[in-house]
């Protein structure tokens, strides 16, 4: 008996490309919709937290010297430090390497203590040049190691969140701080 059309497999392959495709979509929607850093920050921890499923997030903004990272926002009730200095730990070393950072195997030894339980930096860049970095930190429990959604969200988030950040701090500086 021949069958006309496809398999069960091909369907349930293309409904899973048809999700992510949508949340990808969704994420980038949502960055660019973000009207003040903060704004992006907060889609940033949602998409980190929620739709990831990281436990935390630290969100740093490249300080102009270009010595260091300061912290621009972070998950409640999460210690990180304000500065991270370019080029030394984990995140100050993905940061200037412009490279995602992944780590699914569990906290990790000889780092400083805050980054023990870092799992991904994510480099955020704008035309070229890395402008920040998102930390995230530890992984929800029902949550064993990233899928390929979840790297392609990295790269999102590097190639979009850098943007967004740029964008929304641009528009609050021509508007004004006071008409956000």
């Amino acid at each position: 008996m021949t069958t006309n059309g496809p398999s069960t497999s091909e369907l349930d392959h293309w409904k899973r490309m048809c999700a992510r495709l949508t949340t990808l979509h969704t994420a980038i929607e949502r960055l660019h919709a973000a009207a003040t850093p903060v704004d992006v920050c907060a889609v940033i921890e949602d998409i980190t937290m929620n739709v990831i499923g990281g436990e935390a997030c630290a969100i740093y903004v490249v300080d102009e010297s270009a010595s260091h990272l300061s912290l621009l926002s972070g998950s409640a009730g999460v210690e990180v430090p304000p500065r991270v200095k370019w080029r030394e730990g984990l995140v100050g070393t993905a940061a200037a390497s412009g490279h995602l950072f992944m780590n699914s195997i569990g906290d990790l030894d000889d780092v400083s203590p805050w980054e023990r339980k870092l799992r991904a930096c994510v480099p955020l860049k704008y035309l070229g040049r890395v402008v920040g970095a998102v930390a995230i930190l530890g992984m929800r429990p029902s949550k064993k190691r990233f899928a390929p959604i979840d790297v392609e969200l990295f790269d999102l988030l590097g190639r979009h969140g850098g943007l967004a950040l740029n964008t929304a701090a641009d528009a609050v500086q021509d508007r004004g701080p006071e008409k956000v």
